[in-house]
């Protein structure tokens, strides 16, 4: 119906719109239904050369989601279109809050996005997508304008294809015509004003050279598990918590992952449950965590799952002064 009645794009993906809302759809149900949108979407093009494109919501949940989750679960559901035939997607990001991590997850995201679709038999078209900080938003409109201003900077300076606005009404109800606009000038105006002093290139390239690890790692676990097949690797993967999305609510999903934000900002794995990540990155995670709980235990006493839980309340509790937090 929406095809046939002129929309160009349609959003949404066998994970990304299952895991994150619905407690029990099985993947075995939600990917064949997927995969006839990615199918009537490559026919357009094949019989009529209309180019559709499929928006995936790499989002998630969006809360403390490390970074390569969310990009691996875009890669799979992108994957997955255009063996149907699909030839243009884009797929979403979602800031967590460190700059050079979410400038890193954009870059690698794209890159290893064209990579992989190298190999599709029609050329296809992909645009990386940024959301605006997508958890809890602050409540008072001053604060919630300081995320905003920071975070269209954060998303100019990523090269992104395409933002995703939110607005300072987001934490208390929907945005009036006026609040819309107001967030359309205030990341236009944002974007134009990054300059690459907001940006730390060394610290970009090296969360990109981490992410590009994590995620190999975890996409080649995939297809290992099934086979050389990805839509049997997507199944198998969160059945035996290969993958696995933090405070996703679906009974398919193990939820034994956990992020936490290290002393910079960024989110690490603190609990990484089953993810194929070698030594080596686990270390690494828990050294960043330790540099930071060492810090917070000494302050409040406080353990680290409630260390976890303050960074999930800190933003909409407005406990920052600016934005991004590193």
């Amino acid at each position: 119906m929406s095809y046939a009645g002129g929309v160009t794009a349609f959003e949404g993906g066998a994970i990304t719109y299952n895991l994150p809302y619905y407690k029990d759809y099985p993947l075995e149900e939600s990917i064949p239904a997927w995969q006839y949108v990615d199918r009537l979407t490559g026919l357009y093009a094949e019989r009529y050369g209309i180019i559709l494109d499929r928006e995936f919501f790499g989002v998630p949940t969006a809360t403390l989601l490390p970074p390569c989750l969310a990009i691996v679960t875009c890669l799979l559901e992108m994957l997955m279109a255009v063996a149907q035939g699909v030839r243009s997607v884009s797929l979403g990001y979602a800031e967590q809050g460190c700059r050079s991590q979410d400038i890193a997850a954009i870059q690698v995201m794209d890159e290893m996005a064209h990579e992989l679709a190298g190999h599709a038999r029609h050329g296809v078209l992909i645009t990386t997508v940024f959301h605006q900080y997508m958890a809890a938003f602050p409540e008072t409109r001053r604060k919630a304008l300081v995320l905003l201003r920071g975070s269209a900077r954060t998303a100019g300076l990523s090269g992104c294809g395409r933002v995703l606005l939110k607005t300072t009404a987001e934490a208390w109800g929907i945005p009036t015509v006026e609040e819309n606009a107001e967030a359309i000038r205030e990341a236009q105006r944002s974007i134009a004003s990054a300059t690459p002093a907001d940006l730390v290139h060394k610290a970009v390239d090296g969360e990109k050279r981490l992410l590009r690890a994590e995620c190999e790692h975890l996409l080649n676990a995939v297809l290992e598990c099934g086979g050389g097949s990805v839509t049997k690797g997507v199944v198998r993967a969160f059945r035996l918590g290969l993958l696995d999305i933090p405070f996703a609510p679906s009974v398919h999903n193990r939820g034994e992952v956990l992020g936490i934000r290290d002393a910079g900002g960024a989110v690490r794995l603190l609990a990484p449950g089953r993810l194929p990540l070698p030594a080596d990155i686990r270390a690494f995670h828990r050294d960043r965590i330790q540099e930071r709980l060492s810090r917070d235990r000494v302050q409040s006493g406080r353990t680290a799952a409630e260390v976890a839980a303050s960074d999930i309340r800190r933003v909409i509790q407005g406990n920052f002064d600016e934005w991004p937090l590193s």
